[in-house]
């Protein structure tokens, strides 16, 4: 999101530790702007950012699940690679 940065993150994990950016994002609208003048009272622009990338880019709940077809098991290494 344009003009947050991670210490912007780490400052509305602070005002509540349970959210996160996406619940942050699927907030309504005069939340979102209570929490950002709480947190950030002197950056009204960085309001209007977000604002406007939260209405133009759409929101998606993602459910990942993997398998291996045709077992009732999958190990670790079924699935992922890693090279170092």
């Amino acid at each position: 999101m344009p003009t947050f940065t991670k210490d912007d993150v780490v400052a509305l994990r602070k005002k509540d530790p349970e959210t996160t950016f996406y619940k942050f994002c699927k907030q309504d609208e005069k939340d979102r702007a209570k929490i950002m003048n709480e947190c950030f009272p002197k950056e009204t622009k960085k309001l209007d950012q977000v604002e406007k990338c939260i209405n133009a880019l759409p929101l998606l709940d993602v459910n990942i699940e993997a398998g291996t077809l045709g077992c009732d098991e999958v190990c670790v290494n079924d699935l992922l690679n890693v090279k170092i």
